[in-house]
């Protein structure tokens, strides 16, 4: 019984191969794309598909934080990355990033991502607590907002304002929003 199915599914996978490579131009399957060969060398030019970070100028904002996601960053390590939606006057709507890099260990009172959820829950945390990223969502804080200071490959040079961008640098205080325990 087993057998029989086996040999059923095996020839139902040759048919679909074989129905699969008929439909296929002879022109099709010679060629074969490799880098060199192109004609057009434009095709290996990457094309860009996100906007720019925004910049806006460095001070105090009320955002909304909208988002609290772990990711890898470039080094390897963790990081929660904050999404925050400035909410007022002339740059309302404009969003902006927070990133707090995971403590490897437990972390210490003088670590950022402490710090932070500390301000956004309006108490330390207590011992054994998670600092769970649901603390930040759906609240109002006053955010302190700056330009990045990334350097210019090894040289030590600021990279040209043109592509420098605004990140959420602090929370400053919580505006709205019921601190919860998780």
């Amino acid at each position: 019984m087993i057998e029989e199915r086996r040999k059923e599914l095996f020839n139902e996978i040759g048919a679909k191969k074989s129905a699969n490579n008929s439909m296929k131009s002879p022109e099709k399957s010679k060629q074969s794309f490799h880098p060199l060969n192109c004609t057009d060398k434009e095709e290996l030019d990457p094309i860009v598909t996100d906007e720019p970070f925004p910049q806006i100028p460095p001070s105090e904002y009320q955002a909304i934080c909208y988002k609290a996601n772990y990711a890898r960053t470039f080094g390897g390590r963790q990081s929660l990355f904050l999404g925050f939606r400035i909410y007022e006057g002339r740059y309302h709507g404009t969003e902006l990033f927070m990133a707090c890099s995971r403590p490897e260990r437990k972390p210490k009172i003088n670590h950022k991502l402490y710090v932070q959820w500390s301000l956004a829950m309006g108490r330390p945390p207590k011992k054994g607590e998670r600092l769970g990223r649901k603390a930040f969502l759906h609240k109002m804080f006053l955010v302190q907002v700056r330009d990045t200071q990334r350097k210019l490959g090894s040289t030590g040079k600021l990279l040209p304002k043109a592509l420098q961008y605004s990140v959420v640098d602090t929370i400053l205080e919580i505006l709205t929003g019921i601190p919860e325990d998780e």
